[in-house]
């Protein structure tokens, strides 16, 4: 198996616990307060790789201003998750917000230049009419 491939689904594994139990944190305390505690468990686990890490960070003045927006959006989208989660359904709002990356396939298909296969666009077609299904 290929590492990318090992850590593609890993990485499904960890982003499926971790979409599932703010809904169980936001039935306890409000979306403000988990995304609270979301940043504090993103700093330790930063801290935890930055100290074991024996690699150096890295520095660009680019490449971390990007990481930087990153990172921004990403809590951003935690704290409008948090929010989706505390008004509707765990299921309906995990299923349509995880269909972000179809918004990344694109981008890279615009900005990268990398193709989309027949496959893709099949896939890109089917998500769209998922994120219609669950809307219902």
């Amino acid at each position: 198996m290929n590492s990318w491939y090992f850590f593609s689904l890993i990485t499904l594994l960890i982003w499926g616990v971790g979409s599932f139990l703010p809904k169980i944190s936001t039935n306890y305390i409000s979306p403000k307060s988990a995304l609270m505690f979301e940043v504090i468990g993103t700093l330790i686990l930063g801290l935890i790789v930055f100290f074991f890490n024996k690699e150096s960070i890295d520095f660009n003045y680019i490449g971390s201003n990007v990481a930087i927006i990153a990172g921004f959006l990403g809590i951003l989208g935690s704290f409008t998750f948090l929010l989706a989660l505390k008004k509707g359904n765990a299921n309906t709002t995990i299923a349509i917000t995880s269909l972000y990356p179809l918004l990344a396939i694109l981008l890279s298909s615009f900005f990268f230049k990398e193709a989309l296969k027949i496959n893709h666009i099949f896939g890109i077609v089917f998500s769209i009419i998922a994120i219609y299904l669950f809307s219902f």
